[in-house]
């Protein structure tokens, strides 16, 4: 699936080095007591509206439309929402 990240990188280019895209955001969230994870956040816009369930690492993925978001049904956390209303925004920001 193509999808252009929202982000900038520089589009110079020097030997042994290949410039990443910048998170948008990071975090640190706990997994366990002993044992934290490193989130990167990054916002995308795809090309199509079709994905592929990794089953291996998730039991279900769908979309949602903002009407959806604050659905009490899906129990969206709130770090979630922060960060799908901020890939709207940005998404938007890029059309125009």
């Amino acid at each position: 699936m193509a999808v252009d990240i929202l982000s900038q990188k520089p589009t110079q280019q020097f030997e042994g080095k290949k410039f990443l895209y910048p998170p948008a955001y990071l975090d640190v969230h706990p997994i366990t007591s002993t044992h934290q994870h490193i989130g990167l956040v990054y916002f995308a816009t795809a090309a199509s509206d079709q994905v592929t369930l990794a089953a291996h690492e998730h039991d279900a993925i769908r979309w949602f439309s903002e009407a959806e978001l604050h659905d009490p049904t899906f129990g969206i956390p709130p770090d979630v929402l922060f960060y799908a209303y901020e890939a709207l925004r940005r998404a938007a920001e890029a059309q125009t």
